[in-house]
C-alpha cells in the first residue's frame, strides 16, 4: 500500500509494433511498477501480448513501491 504522489520521470519507450495506432486500438491493458526512483509501464493486448513498454528513472513523492494494472480506453 502506498500513496501514488507525483513524479517526474524520463526514459524510453520500446515498441514491438511498427504502427503506433495499433497500441491505441488494441493495447488496452497496462501493468505498472512504480518506485520513488523508477517506473516501468507495459501496454498489452487482451491476450497479454506486450505491444510497448516505458522504462524510466526520476524522482517522485511516492511513499512505497506500487504495482498494479488495469484497463484503459
Amino acid at each position: 500500500m502506498g500513496f501514488p504522489g507525483k513524479g517526474n520521470f524520463s526514459g524510453e519507450f520500446f515498441f514491438s509494433v511498427d504502427d503506433i495506432n495499433i497500441i491505441y486500438q488494441q493495447a488496452k491493458v497496462f501493468a505498472a511498477l512504480v518506485t520513488p526512483l523508477t517506473i516501468a509501464v507495459s501496454f498489452l493486448n487482451a491476450d497479454l501480448d506486450k505491444y510497448a513498454q516505458f522504462s524510466g528513472t526520476g524522482l517522485g513523492t511516492i511513499s512505497a513501491s506500487i504495482t498494479g494494472g488495469g484497463y484503459w480506453e
